[in-house]
């Protein structure tokens, strides 16, 4: 009984600043699909490496996700609290841009920011398996993720307008997009989470290994097979 309350107290509070953090997210999502690569080939004149570096943060940070992963289960932290300072260093990343506002600190901060975003993803799945009953899983994650699709869009709206002939006035964006995640930082950190315990490097989202058969080929479950496939698709850059 004590069990089952437990589950429902941790439910309705993940869900609350998800959909809280929906909102943030989709300005984020906004911030590293439109606006700094529009930034940094209008305003800095970037060149063809610089504008793939910016491109491709977000694809960075998924190439270095199992290499968080291990890194959170070597240090024992609670995988919320873990997203959270990912997010933190992506807020940090958009204030130094702000304030040195030059190609090669903007292009850094960039890749920084984005790939700490996306680097995040399994740690995200992670939650979603701890506190969301598979039943309601996917429900409950389809209703945040129309939130931030629709933050997204109008956010790139309202931005958009406001930034036409007065791209010179770009840092105020990049305060947004450090807001942004600051809050993200702040909704993460306070999703219940519990240390990871899977052993030897795997993936959060494939579950643990049978006995007598390599963590690496454990099949993932269902539910998160979609989670992951869900969230990386609106990490994609286009």
């Amino acid at each position: 009984m004590f069990r089952a309350m437990l589950d429902r107290s941790h439910t309705a509070i993940t869900y609350r600043y998800e959909r809280w953090r929906a909102v943030p997210a989709g300005v984020i999502e906004a911030a590293g699909t439109v606006f700094l690569l529009l930034i940094a080939v209008r305003h800095y004149q970037a060149g063809p490496l610089a504008k793939a570096m910016i491109a491709g943060g977000g694809s960075v940070g998924l190439i270095l996700s199992p290499w968080v992963v291990s890194r959170v289960e070597a240090a024992g932290w609670p995988v919320a609290k873990a997203a959270a300072r990912l997010a933190g260093l992506g807020a940090l990343s958009l204030v130094v841009m702000a304030m040195v506002p030059i190609l090669p600190v903007f292009v850094a901060g960039s890749v920084l920011a984005m790939a700490s975003s996306s680097a995040a993803i399994p740690l995200l799945t992670q939650i979603y398996q701890e506190n969301y009953p598979e039943r309601e899983r996917g429900r409950r994650f389809a209703r945040t993720m129309m939130i931030r699709i629709a933050t997204a869009a109008l956010f790139s709206d309202l931005a958009g307008r406001a930034l036409s002939g007065n791209l010179d006035q770009f840092r105020w964006l990049l305060g947004i997009f450090a807001a942004a995640f600051a809050f993200t930082a702040f909704c993460l950190g306070r999703c219940p989470s519990r240390p990871l315990t899977v052993s030897g490097g795997t993936h959060p989202a494939w579950g643990d290994a049978p006995r007598g058969r390599s963590p690496c080929r454990a099949a993932p479950t269902r539910s998160a097979r979609c989670a992951t496939r869900a969230t990386t698709g609106c990490s994609a850059k286009p």
